[in-house]
């Protein structure tokens, strides 16, 4: 159905994408779904169960399909989403991710005339698995496929240019906008330095998100662990065994939490927060952080750069670099001139990040498929 021949009817959007999943992927479709369930027709499909939107939706259910990923061995995922598209008129497919992009594109072949637009909100490339097999799998057929995306909508210019274009992506398939926040309470940080200082971490416990790192960095402050906390939130992890027995051995020192649903509370705890990445298409914790009024400390690598102003809005690291990550929670902890600096520096940035303008942006990008038809 064209958009054009029915404009009193509303575009109906399938957001296929992974289901539940901790910070990132949940955090952008919460953000984004009160607007698309004011300009479109949202059906939602998932490898996962439903994250329980209705809430986004004045507590109306919005319709959720689950396609297991066990469908997709021999191509039943594939008749799964048919079936779905053909089900609802569907007139636009926007995915999750590139690998659910990959999964679902070849679907433009029986239907030329949907919409497929895909968000990226990682570089493929920097994921570091155990197949290096798998990996190349995904991104031969990333190049392959290409074709069949009608927008590749980009969170931050390193993914356009340090990802698409050099994946060989034409840059008239690609646009960029920004991630946003709804600002969250202001929390006035304490002046007076509490007897520890608690810095913390909050993610996927991966390589790409530099997990270890932060153990390392930690281990580093256990000489003069009266002064110091450390605390880390999140799953998905490839050193949750080492993160909970450094807290069984140090148990007022270092603390693992795992996943935590409601993270704000644990916010306004924190003294600082460390993002030791190896790799960032964005971060969603960066603005969580500025909102909460919590300093910043993180590697030079990717978008954080874009985010991350070192000396104005947080402290930027050489990546890696676990002397200087040390020397940053130090400074921040003994000098308050320079930490409020940085607060108040981070506050204002956040401000450039809105809930509101990231909403109009992909809305208009959305409804920008159909203006040539």
């Amino acid at each position: 159905m064209r958009h054009n021949e029915a404009k009193s009817k509303k575009t109906k959007v399938l957001i296929f994408y992974y289901g539940t999943n901790y910070g990132g992927t949940d955090t952008f479709l919460r953000t984004l779904l009160p607007a698309f369930l004011r300009e479109f027709e949202i059906v939602i499909a998932s490898t996962m169960e439903s994250n329980g939107f209705s809430e986004l939706n004045g507590g109306r259910p919005i319709k959720h399909y689950q396609v297991p990923l066990k469908k997709w061995y021999l191509a039943f995922g594939s008749f799964h989403l048919i079936s779905i598209i053909l089900r609802e008129k569907v007139d636009v497919l926007f995915t999750q991710e590139i690998i659910t992009s990959i999964m679902s594109r070849h679907l433009k072949i029986f239907f030329p005339r949907l919409k497929h637009a895909t968000s990226i909100l990682s570089n493929l490339r920097a994921f570091k698995l155990n197949s290096p097999l798998y990996i190349n799998t995904w991104l031969m057929l990333n190049r392959l496929t290409w074709f069949l995306v009608d927008k590749y909508i980009c969170i931050s210019n390193y993914l356009v240019n340090d990802y698409l274009l050099k994946e060989g992506i034409p840059r008239e398939r690609i646009a960029m906008a920004y991630c946003g926040l709804t600002p969250g309470r202001t929390v006035v940080k304490k002046s007076v330095v509490s007897p520890q200082w608690k810095v913390g971490y909050i993610g996927r416990l991966s390589y790409e998100k530099g997990f270890d790192l932060f153990l390392q960095i930690a281990k580093e402050f256990v000489p003069v662990q009266r002064e110091y906390q450390f605390e880390a939130f999140g799953g998905w992890g490839f050193q949750a065994d080492e993160a909970k027995e450094m807290g069984v051995k140090l148990p007022g020192f270092f603390k693992y939490n795992g996943y935590v649903k409601d993270i704000d509370r644990h916010f306004f705890e924190l003294d600082a927060i460390i993002i030791p990445s190896r790799d960032e298409g964005f971060c969603y914790v960066v603005l969580e952080a500025y909102n909460f009024g919590v300093p910043v400390i993180c590697s030079d690598v990717g978008a954080l750069p874009e985010l991350v102003t070192d000396g104005e809005t947080g402290v930027l690291c050489p990546p890696e670099n676990i002397g200087a990550f040390v020397a940053a929670i130090k400074q921040l902890k003994n000098d308050r001139v320079f930490r409020e600096k940085i607060i108040d520096g981070g506050r204002e940035r956040a401000k450039l990040f809105t809930a509101q303008k990231m909403q109009n942006e992909y809305v208009a990008l959305i409804k920008g498929l159909f203006a040539h038809d």
